[in-house]
């Protein structure tokens, strides 16, 4: 180059000098803008990985472990962050559901002893609350059936032992 050519000719040339250190700064400069550009490069394609991975599978936990290690990588991925709240959402909504279940299959429990025990307005009482509370669980219609079907087993059998004193108190009267 012209640089190369008057330092040759002049090595102490102020001007080639200067200009030469110039020179090499630009170069030193575009050639970390290239670094920078291919580590962004690499890190977007990384961090698109594992938001894909993320998406990729059902477990949560895993999602939630693989979205982390994205947003270690870069702290400020809306995309990232955005999933990463979705899926904890998702596990919190889960775990009331089964804590719902359970409170529900408790309660069905309880009833169905209830039941079992011949303490049917305990049960009913119960069971008008679990319907009150779970109005959308329709698993509470067969224990309702059941209870209908005990008082009216009760009350029949009520009416068949009046019934059966009565006769024999006309019975006796007739002796």
């Amino acid at each position: 180059t012209r640089v190369d050519a008057a330092l040759k000719a002049d090595p102490g040339n102020p001007e080639a000098v200067t200009l030469r250190k110039q020179i090499e700064a630009a170069i030193a400069e575009a050639e970390r803008r290239q670094a920078v550009e291919q580590e962004t490069r690499e890190l977007r394609r990384s961090v698109g990985a594992l938001i894909e991975e993320s998406r990729a599978t059902s477990h949560h936990e895993t999602a939630i472990a693989t979205l982390r290690a994205a947003l270690e990588l870069d702290p400020e991925h809306v995309v990232a962050g955005r999933l990463l709240v979705e899926r904890i959402a998702a596990i919190e909504r889960e775990a009331r559901e089964r804590e719902r279940q359970r409170q529900i299959g408790a309660v069905r429990g309880t009833i169905a002893d209830l039941l079992a025990g011949n303490r049917l307005e305990e049960a009913g009482r119960v069971l008008a609350e679990a319907e009150r509370d779970w109005p959308e669980d329709s698993g509470f219609a067969d224990l309702r059936n059941r209870l209908t079907n005990a008082v009216h087993t009760q009350l029949a059998s009520a009416a068949v032992e009046a019934a059966r004193l009565k006769d024999e108190r006309y019975a006796g009267l007739l002796q």
